[in-house]
């Protein structure tokens, strides 16, 4: 009996210090092409982490770059970001401080994007990249976004449109370490020997 009420003890205490603790979390939006579907020829899909005030409280990002660099603002809540584009077996990875370089780029490349989101909301924008190589559009409409791959000879067999959707996964702390109290006090209660039978 002992023992059940230390389990007990030790597995509200658990819980209340996790309610209480500042719940953080960072906020994932994924950026996933839906047809047509992604393959060598074409493909476009992309990531941003943003921090969870970030998230709650919307805001809009600007972003310009060309030969002489990068600029950025609005973008104090973001964690990380990621951007995969194929066109007829041209790759183009950009993740995170790639953004701000325009080597990370093929020679020539100008681009532009601004992006709102509402507290708690989707993106909302457009994203436009230009180079000598293809040009890259994408309209950001909340809950799903379009694009547009154009280049002479890069289009001729490659589909060059394309739609997709776009999630928010947000993961849950406090509940997390509910959880991990609960399933702390399971453990300690299967711990406890059974009374000996005296005989």
């Amino acid at each position: 009996m002992l023992l059940n009420m230390k389990a007990l003890a030790l597995t509200t205490g658990v819980a209340l210090l996790s309610m209480a603790a500042p719940a953080h979390a960072d906020v994932i939006l994924s950026f996933n092409q839906v047809t047509p579907a992604p393959s060598s020829a074409a493909s476009f899909s992309g990531r941003a982490v943003l921090t969870d005030d970030a998230f709650a409280n919307g805001g809009t990002l600007s972003y310009s770059l060309d030969s002489s660099g990068a600029t950025v603002t609005g973008a104090e809540g973001v964690i990380s970001l990621f951007v995969s584009a194929v066109i007829q077996g041209f790759s183009l990875t950009l993740s995170d401080q790639d953004f701000l370089q325009p080597g990370a780029f093929p020679a020539g490349t100008t681009a532009t994007a601004t992006i709102t989101t509402a507290p708690g909301g989707l993106p909302f924008g457009s994203i436009n990249v230009d180079n000598p190589l293809f040009s890259l559009d994408v309209t950001l409409a909340g809950a799903s976004f379009s694009g547009l791959f154009s280049s002479g000879f890069l289009c001729t067999t490659a589909p060059c449109s394309f739609t997709g959707e776009t999630t928010v996964a947000i993961p849950e702390p406090a509940s997390m370490a509910l959880l991990g109290a609960g399933l702390l006090g399971l453990g300690m209660l299967r711990r406890r020997k059974p009374a000996e039978n005296v005989a």
